[in-house]
């Protein structure tokens, strides 16, 4: 997983200059998800490398939640692919449950209701968050949610 790791930091570091240039609201919502989210074991979570927390804002901006990304990355089949721990899921914090299960369309949030989400949303909806509380913890304002 590190090499795979390095191997990304190091094209990034390649690809910022170019990337730079053109203007961060410019790049495609694909190159965005692709640097402002990496891989924490089986989850997906938002990059916290300081060079790269830009595109996790930028990401943010445009109301892309990481299942957004994942889909934008081309990384679903992944997700879908592996098996859910449903203790994992258990597990994890409010903050960090919140990043899978709500999602937009029209500017409008929503709970996901693809398969490989379905059991983070059962454990969201199960401790009492709701789509405005997950919106807060993902960032997401009122405001750039009805953009």
């Amino acid at each position: 997983m590190h090499k795979k790791a390095n191997l990304k930091y190091l094209f990034l570091l390649l690809l910022m200059p170019f990337l730079n240039a053109c203007g961060i609201s410019s790049i495609s919502d694909k190159d965005i998800c692709s640097v402002a989210m990496t891989q924490d074991r089986l989850n997906f979570i938002w990059e916290t490398n300081e060079r790269l927390v830009s595109y996790v804002d930028e990401a943010k901006r445009r109301n892309l939640g990481l299942g957004d990304c994942i889909r934008h990355s081309g990384r679903v089949k992944l997700v879908q692919d592996r098996p859910i721990d449903e203790a994992q899921v258990v597990s994890l914090s409010d903050r960090r449950l919140c990043s899978y299960v709500i999602s937009k369309n029209g500017g409008l949030p929503f709970w996901k209701s693809w398969s490989p989400f379905l059991p983070y949303v059962s454990e969201a909806k199960r401790r009492g968050l709701t789509i405005d509380i997950c919106m807060k913890h993902n960032g997401w304002t009122e405001s750039l949610i009805l953009k």
